[in-house]
């Protein structure tokens, strides 16, 4: 709710997009090699899912939601991210 919220206040929802860009630049940068044989349309494409799978929200719901630990999540991510990037 108070994320939700949050996107209403500008100043609030600008620097949460801060936040997400700046995640998004430490991702492409992380996995430079993995997102270098790429087009720049599946580049995008698949810093959205990895950026989806792997963000606050996701931990979040995880973590209160599922009720995993960080370890379980640590595994699931593990999924997640292999499953991703070894795709295309």
């Amino acid at each position: 709710m108070a994320r939700a919220r949050a996107l209403s206040i500008p100043a609030v929802n600008e620097g949460m997009k801060g936040v997400s860009r700046i995640f998004r630049e430490q991702l492409a940068e992380h996995f430079a090699a993995e997102l270098a044989h790429l087009d720049p349309v599946q580049r995008d494409d698949l810093l959205d899912a990895v950026q989806v799978a792997i963000n606050l929200e996701s931990y979040d719901y995880s973590r209160n939601r599922l009720g995993r630990d960080d370890d379980a999540i640590r595994r699931s991510w593990r999924i997640a991210l292999t499953a991703l990037l070894t795709a295309n």
